[in-house]
């Protein structure tokens, strides 16, 4: 199937008027989707576009560019048929997320573990200067210096400017009255380097939100992997930490995942990992804590009650315990500490109810 015609376009603008030939809005955190069927026997589409009212933190590449570049050498990513500015009309792929077939902290089935492996085999083999060339998933700078360490200061820096500096103005007191260090992040990688830095491998293709959500099952179970939004260019054992991260495996299968990665990518691509995986862990956990303290704050909405507070404070206090040793931490605050906290800021900045953490 080629681009959209501009009269299936008006079809799919029609479907979306009519509730009977819509299901949605989709589960998801970036962007609010639609499956829309426009044609009887013909297969469903995927209309969506960024939310507006989400809080943003990680880097944005342009999802559709690369995605018709990737597709004739990654299997099972949905074809994207057209882009009306941010609105992005693709196939929609049946089935089921991941996260609905096994629960966050939960094992999933070994045969899933086999096709996340291939996916990152295939990624470690694209040759990333087909997206440089064209200046798809390259941020300026990122890429002339193929280095670890330096990769490993840039995602730092990006999250001290675009998350802790940017919001420290409406979030500043708040992350001083829970205890986090002004200068966590830069000493965190000041550590690093004075220990001799990260180990150097070759940059690879990432896809950077390798979660249960963004993997759908298909009936005759296949992982389609979707969302690719936040894709870039760097150090291919950070794509694996985030993906351990966010999928929160149990410990033993989480090892299995990690053993299969290195099968996959080889030697070259994998060197090193046992070592710099935890310095990585460390930097993601520390990044948890800015965001979710944020996402904590504006999940209050304009009128907070007992159990959005709790709620907030749990997620604050997890984050906390988690990041306490490389935030430097000695005594995370208590949970009477983190309510109090959070309802002290919540009285001088309370937020409207539709603005979604």
């Amino acid at each position: 199937m080629g681009a959209l015609t501009a009269a299936a376009v008006e079809d799919v603008a029609a479907a979306l008027r009519r509730d009977s030939e819509v299901e949605g809005p989709l589960k998801g955190h970036h962007r609010e989707s639609y499956a829309v069927r426009i044609h009887p026997t013909g297969p469903r589409l995927k209309v969506s576009e960024p939310r507006s009212d989400v809080f943003w933190y990680d880097y944005r590449g342009s999802e559709e560019e690369l995605i018709r570049e990737l597709r004739p050498y990654v299997r099972r990513i949905p074809r994207v048929l057209r882009v009306d500015g941010q609105v992005c009309v693709s196939i929609f792929i049946e089935g089921r997320t991941l996260g609905e077939t096994s629960a966050v902290d939960t094992a999933i089935d070994p045969h899933y573990l086999q096709q996340i492996a291939q996916l990152f085999r295939n990624l470690a083999r694209f040759d990333t200067r087909i997206l440089e060339r064209q200046g798809i998933c390259t941020r300026p700078g990122a890429v002339d210096k193929r280095d670890s360490t330096a990769f490993l200061r840039r995602m730092v820096d990006h999250t001290r400017e675009h998350v802790y500096e940017r919001n420290r103005t409406e979030y500043g007191r708040l992350f001083e009255a829970l205890g986090i260090p002004e200068h966590a992040l830069d000493r965190f990688v000041e550590r690093v380097e004075k220990q001799g830095g990260l180990i150097r491998r070759p940059y690879r293709l990432l896809h950077a939100d390798l979660h249960r959500e963004n993997f759908i099952v298909d009936p005759d179970r296949r992982l389609w992997t979707i969302d690719w939004e936040l894709a870039q260019v760097g150090d291919p054992l950070y794509d694996l930490v985030t993906h351990l991260h966010l999928m929160r495996y149990p410990q033993e299968q989480a090892d299995e995942m990690f053993e299969r990665w290195q099968r996959a990518v080889g030697e070259e691509v994998s060197r090193g990992a046992d070592v710099d995986l935890p310095r990585y862990l460390d930097y993601k956990r520390m990044q948890d804590v800015y965001t979710d303290v944020i996402r904590g704050a504006v999940s209050l909405g304009a009128s907070p009650d007992q159990s959005r507070l709790q709620h907030a404070t749990a997620a604050v206090r997890r984050a906390l315990e988690a990041a306490k040793q490389p935030l430097g931490i000695e005594k995370t605050p208590t949970p009477s500490e983190i309510e109090l906290a959070l309802s002290d800021w919540h009285r001088g900045h309370g937020r409207d109810e539709s603005v979604t953490a």
